[in-house]
Formats: C-alpha cells, sequence, structure tokens
C-alpha cells in the first residue's frame, strides 16, 4: 500500500503548483507551519528538512501562542497549513487568518472541496484512501502520513536543488548537531 500511496501522490502533484510552491518558499523570509493530530509528523518534518537548509521557521504546538504568532506574519511570509481533511478548525483557522496578514498561504490536504483550499494560493493535494487493508481509520491514518511526507520532501529536494550553494552550505552548518 505504501507504494500505491507513494505512485499516487506523485501523480496528483502537477509541476506547475509544485513551481509556485518551491517559488513561494525561495521568495519567503519565513516558513510558519499550521496542522494538529497526525499531521503534527509531516510539520516536525518540515521543520528539520527547511531549517537545515537555512530556511527560518516556525511552529507552535500552543494554539494561544499560534495566535499571536500569526500576528507577525506578512508579504514575506509563507503559511503552510497541512490537514487530511482540510478541515481542522484550528488549522483551518490559522491559514485563513496569515492570509489576512497578508502572508503568501499553502494548503495541503487530500480534498479539494475542503474548508482549507479556500484560504489557500497554492494548494497541494495528497491521495485519498483507494483501499483499505485492516481498520479504515488505521488506513487513512498512514496514507495521509505518507502522503503528506513525500509532498515536504518532494518540496525540500526541489528548493534544495535550486538552492545548491546555499543548501548545501546549511547542511554543512547544521551537521554538527544533527
Amino acid at each position: 500500500r505504501y507504494a500505491m500511496t507513494i505512485a499516487d501522490t506523485c501523480a496528483g502533484l502537477p509541476a506547475s503548483e509544485l513551481e509556485r510552491a518551491v517559488a513561494a518558499i525561495e521568495a519567503a523570509d519565513s516558513l510558519a507551519f499550521f496542522a494538529m493530530g497526525a499531521s503534527l509528523i509531516c510539520v516536525e518534518n518540515a521543520l528539520l528538512r527547511f531549517m537545515r537548509v537555512g530556511k527560518s521557521c516556525q511552529f507552535f504546538r500552543d494554539l494561544g501562542i499560534r495566535q499571536i504568532s500569526i500576528c507577525t506574519l506578512g508579504p514575506k511570509s509563507l503559511a503552510i497549513g497541512i490537514s487530511n481533511s482540510g478541515r481542522t478548525i484550528a488549522t483551518v483557522d490559522s491559514l485563513k487568518e496569515a492570509k489576512a496578514q497578508g502572508a503568501m498561504t499553502m494548503c495541503i490536504t487530500s480534498f479539494p472541496d475542503s474548508p482549507i483550499v479556500r484560504h489557500a494560493d497554492i494548494r497541494l493535494f495528497t491521495p485519498t484512501v483507494t483501499g483499505v487493508v485492516g481498520p479504515a481509520e488505521y488506513h487513512e491514518s498512514m496514507v495521509s502520513k505518507i502522503a503528506q511526507l513525500q509532498v515536504i520532501d518532494v518540496l525540500y529536494s526541489l528548493y534544495a536543488v535550486r538552492n545548491f550553494g546555499s543548501a548545501i552550505a546549511g547542511l554543512e552548518k547544521t551537521s554538527d548537531v544533527t
């Protein structure tokens, strides 16, 4: 099932939207991540990857601090909301508020008709559950996590290749602490 999820994720990521996403990452002074539940694993991966290549990132688990942090965002910020369902209230509201602050916004979700999509300038879609092996809740959670991790890895790889010199410098600078 992992192989099917990876193939389905690749097939659903249009090159034009990936290009827009990487350009937004390049242009941003900081990346602000918003997620809850199982999507937190994806955020942890994104923080590690992008900070290692020199991108300033922020993520706060505490909802109060997260709301305050949104006030620091502006036109040079990229707010990234990650929600499989696209309906997680805290994540949707955070992306909506970030957009109101003038930040560029991106979402990673499985459902094009979900509320988070309305607040995203850039939309990356992961596959929905295509088959069930074991309990549906477990399968959906595994598919969404693998797909979200893959999207972050694709964005990171594209960014690192396009910014090879600074990416290598960042990796070297952080190699002693990882």
